[in-house]
């Protein structure tokens, strides 16, 4: 499998505080200036941190401070997501414990400000809901504003609006079809276009040497209640790659995890995403490049040839392609690959 940055247009972000390994960052825009939250190890056996960095539009470091959170001791802090709620700057993240029969995880959020000692999380809550009482697994809720209300997807086709640490009103709806493993949380939800809005989700199937490999799609739906689905990507958009450093010891899931989005004045979506839980990465994708499509729907092949993504080594054009590629090749050939699943077919990109 080829590396994360080679699926996609990315790079590894460098420049960050030094540490065991940095991961699972969130990017966002705010008041004209690009921050990036960003999950911490500092060296083995240590409690994971977040810090803040604030990055110019060269993606360089200008500024690695970390945030404070408060109630905060003997907490492994994980897996920050920055959103934007009533013109401020939020941060949601999870708070996990270690033992030796096990962890268990609580799901927070709060405000950020900033002061001279740098940031800090003031309002912190953690929601009364689920199993989020600190004895169980909860995690990668993503938060969005509407109206000046908050939001959070508590999972990709369950919506719950939250009002402090209450949960106020919740919709479900059918869950989202998706053949490469259970959709989760991703990205925290961010205007698409007018009443709609776009996530980038993750999911993972069972990997033999690796226990895992997750893969990254993109989610359009309503901004409003009841939050219905308009279209999702019809094939992965990245899949994690053993060619991509892994932790020398432990649990080595082959992960890609989509933590944070922003769109481009060009229109081009901006993802970052921790990779195999070491390092950070940044990824684009034009609009045509998401390959959505309504939910459910079964694309045709028309035309003298078809796109498609690849799921198992073919020969095309006198050469070997290997997943996850995409590539255009004559219909009867794709009519042949796709009845034996070594490739899916991708619909033709429509705005929705």
């Amino acid at each position: 499998m080829n590396r994360v940055i080679k699926q996609a247009k990315g790079f590894l972000l460098g420049g960050l505080a030094p540490a065991l390994r940095n991961y699972n960052a969130s990017v966002t825009e705010h008041d004209g200036r690009r921050w990036m939250a960003y999950r911490h190890e500092p060296q083995a056996g240590e409690l994971c941190q977040i810090r803040m960095a604030e990055l110019d539009d060269a993606w360089r470091v200008h500024r690695d401070e970390l945030i404070t959170i408060p109630h905060s001791t003997g907490d492994n802090l994980e897996d920050p997501r920055l959103f934007l709620f009533r013109g401020g700057l939020w941060l949601a993240w999870t708070a996990a414990q270690y033992g030796p029969k096990g962890w268990a995880c609580r799901q927070h959020y709060g405000r950020l400000e900033r002061t001279g000692e740098g940031w800090h999380v003031v309002q912190a809550f953690a929601p009364r809901f689920g199993k989020n009482d600190g004895k169980a697994k909860e995690k990668n809720w993503q938060f969005f504003e509407h109206g000046g209300r908050l939001f959070a997807q508590y999972e990709p086709h369950h919506v719950i609006e939250i009002e402090g640490d209450i949960v106020r009103r919740q919709w479900r709806s059918r869950p989202l079809p998706w053949r490469w493993g259970r959709p989760s949380g991703g990205t925290p939800p961010v205007p698409f276009s007018p009443g709609k809005l776009i996530t980038f989700f993750h999911a993972y199937e069972h990997d033999a040497t690796y226990q895992r490999r997750y893969n990254m799609a993109a989610l359009v739906f309503e901004d409003r209640p009841p939050f219905r689905h308009l279209a999702v990507s019809a094939v992965p958009l990245v899949v994690a790659s053993e060619n991509d450093r892994l932790p020398d010891d432990g649990w080595r899931p082959l992960c890609v995890f989509p933590c944070g989005a922003f769109r481009k004045p060009s229109g081009a979506w901006v993802v970052s995403l921790g990779i195999n839980d070491m390092d950070v990465g940044v990824v684009s994708f034009r609009p045509h490049e998401l390959h959505l499509t309504e939910p459910n729907a079964r694309p045709k092949l028309v035309g003298d040839t078809a796109r498609v993504r690849v799921l198992r080594p073919i020969l095309a054009g006198g050469n070997i392609v290997v997943p996850p590629a995409v590539v255009d090749i004559p219909r009867r050939s794709a009519e042949t690959l796709i009845a034996r699943r070594s490739v899916i077919p991708i619909p033709t990109y429509t705005l929705v």
